[in-house]
């Protein structure tokens, strides 16, 4: 193989390792946590609900919490989905995705379910509870059960709820008290003053392939 040749396959190579997406969660500050892959912002204190209502409460008032919390300067917060294609903050499915035996890319449909199954630490069934740190951040007071935004479709006195203790999730009546784990749309954290946007790697990757295929081309011609 020439050099030419070699150069095509190191940069094909190098192309593919980078087109996976990469989990990250990243201090955000003044309590928050931007999620890079789910395109969202966590509240740092898992247990926030707790310390404001006082420990547990039913579906109802867990939503209106998130509706009207007003955390880290932004009013936008909703109760984490579990199915965000059935809509937010409340909307309605009698499935949801089990991050356990379905993929990555469709657990980002399960907001609970991908905190549990890709940002903490240890292995599915376990019991992530506590404060957990991954990687700069350290997500504080994560609780036993959490309440989701996602109501059950065939029964409107069900929801979809999920355990940070184990994995679980199913949907059950509404009036029963678990806790509230806050988001909001988008990333909390601003990006750099006179920051320049990045190409995509895509499209970048073409590019660079396009390149080096016409080098090639024009080194088979000599």
């Amino acid at each position: 193989m020439n050099k030419n040749a070699w150069a095509l396959a190191l940069t094909v190579g190098l192309l593919g390792t980078g087109s996976a997406a990469q989990a990250a969660l990243l201090d955000a500050g003044n309590g928050l946590v931007d999620d890079t892959v789910l395109n969202i912002c966590w509240v740092a204190n898992a247990g926030l609900s707790a310390d404001q209502l006082n420990g547990t409460a039913n579906w109802q008032t867990l939503v209106d919490w998130a509706a009207n919390l007003d955390y880290g300067g932004y009013q936008d917060w909703r109760l984490a989905s579990m199915s965000v294609d059935a809509g937010t903050p409340t909307g309605s499915t009698d499935t949801v995705v089990n991050c356990q035996t379905d993929t990555e890319e469709n657990c980002r449909d399960n907001e609970l379910g991908y905190m549990y199954t890709y940002y903490l630490p240890g292995n599915y069934g376990d019991n992530k509870t506590g404060n957990q740190t991954v990687g700069d951040v350290t997500l504080t007071g994560i609780q036993i059960a959490y309440w989701s935004g996602t109501e059950f479709a065939s029964d409107p006195g069900f929801a979809w709820g999920f355990t940070a203790d184990r994995g679980g999730q199913g949907f059950v009546p509404k009036d029963l008290h678990y806790y509230g784990w806050a988001v909001r749309p988008g990333q909390c954290r601003a990006a750099p003053t006179g920051a320049q946007p990045v190409p995509a790697l895509g499209a970048l990757g073409l590019g660079l392939l396009g390149l080096l295929l016409a080098g090639v081309a024009r080194a088979r011609l000599r």
